[in-house]
């Protein structure tokens, strides 16, 4: 059962979990919305929702299990690290 006072009394938790957090998105951050001609309009693309609905997408890195290892059974694992040198971002 999640004890959410045990995981919400301090920044412990969220701190943790902004660290690793992982989501694998192959893709340009341009994917992410695709334009709509009929609604003139911009929404969140078919293969973004594929990819967030998929949970085998959202896992952690193992930093956040050796701080929270109840939790290893949980929330899927990944060794994956992502290279923000190589991140770009247009506005």
């Amino acid at each position: 059962m999640f004890e959410h006072k045990k995981y919400t009394a301090t920044g412990t938790f969220s701190a943790a979990f902004v660290e690793n957090f992982n989501f694998h998105w192959p893709y340009s951050d341009r994917d992410i919305f695709a334009y709509n001609p009929t609604t003139n309009r911009y929404e969140v693309s078919k293969i973004f929702l594929e990819y967030a609905y998929n949970f085998k997408n959202w896992t952690m890195k193992p930093g956040f299990f050796k701080k929270f290892p109840e939790m290893q059974h949980d929330i899927a694992a990944s060794d994956e690290t992502v290279d923000f040198s190589r991140a770009t971002w247009t506005g």
